[in-house]
């Protein structure tokens, strides 16, 4: 109940982009109902008027903004989850109400879209079929470009989320003083290599990344000197016993399901596809960052 009411709340500001989309329907039908009505068909210009054609871009809003809300109120549809499955549902509960409102547009105009000599069993069937198509029609065209939107709109969000990292970095490392030193190794932890117990001392800021191989196997990339060194550790419980290892340090973060990395060493972030990765310094191999833990890292990156 918490949850319907949070969605119901949050309703309006999840309707701004909706109303535009839903006008694209419209626009999809008028057009396809105006090709009928110029087209060579019998009578068709008498039957598509233009009051039929304003009734049907006026159902196409009203159905697919009413199939958004009960979509995002049902099961937490949103853009962003246009293709997902909660977007499918939706492209199914519109076409079904989009559908029923042409059909019952369709039984107000005399003689209906499609000219039909007598309205027998088969003419009902064609009705339906037609407006059906028709509402198929309108509803796949939205939903590519609601699908291009969210594609374009996560691409702006990753970009200016690497803006955001590379400015944050660029400023701490002007704000540092001429010639300062490299940081004193003051946090050295002592990590379980194996099963034996056998441990191995490194210090934190040393640390650059660590990558799991599989679910017992990790590789632990270190500075020693100007050199980057990698240490093989082996465990029952993988990357987890690593990432308990250094839990009492903030820089040492969780970046994806296969990496932890030190964001102290971060002195890049560049857009792949629909996330971002990042250059650490000590390494060239770039870290991916998963869209689970995007939030998390932009956050501690960009703190000033």
């Amino acid at each position: 109940m918490a949850t319907l009411s949070k969605r119901w709340g949050n309703l309006a500001g999840e309707m701004k982009y909706r109303l535009g989309y839903s006008l694209i329907s419209a626009v999809t039908v008028g057009i396809i109902l105006l090709l009928i009505r110029n087209s060579d068909m019998p009578s068709a210009d008498e039957q598509v008027s233009m009051a039929v054609v304003a009734g049907y871009c006026m159902a196409a809003i009203a159905t697919t903004c009413v199939a958004d809300v009960i979509s995002y109120l049902a099961f937490g549809f949103t853009i962003r989850r246009a293709c997902a499955w909660q977007g499918l549902l939706n492209l199914l509960l519109s076409t079904a109400m989009m559908s029923m409102a042409f059909a019952y547009i369709d039984g107000l105009t005399p003689g209906g879209i499609i000219v039909i000599d007598r309205l027998d069993s088969n003419s009902v069937a064609q009705l339906w079929i037609a407006n059906c198509l028709l509402a198929l029609i309108a509803v796949t065209v939205t939903t590519s470009f609601v699908r291009s939107s969210v594609k374009h709109r996560e691409i702006s969000r990753i970009e200016d989320r690497c803006a955001d990292i590379n400015s944050c970095i660029a400023r701490r490392n002007s704000a540092k003083a001429p010639g300062q030193g490299p940081i004193i190794m003051d946090q050295i932890i002592n990590i379980e290599t194996d099963d034996r117990h056998h441990t191995s001392e490194i210090a934190v800021c040393d640390m650059v990344y660590a990558r799991r191989i599989d679910n017992r196997h990790v590789s632990l990339a270190y500075c020693f000197g100007s050199k980057t060194c990698h240490m093989k550790i082996v465990h029952d419980n993988g990357i987890a016993s690593l990432q308990l290892a250094f839990a009492n340090y903030s820089q040492v973060m969780r970046c994806h399901n296969n990496y932890l990395i030190n964001i102290d060493r971060v002195t890049h972030a560049v857009r792949n596809g629909n996330h971002y990765e990042l250059q650490l310094r000590g390494t060239r191999h770039l870290i991916p960052v998963s869209s689970k833990h995007q939030d998390e890292i932009y956050k501690a990156l960009t703190a000033e």
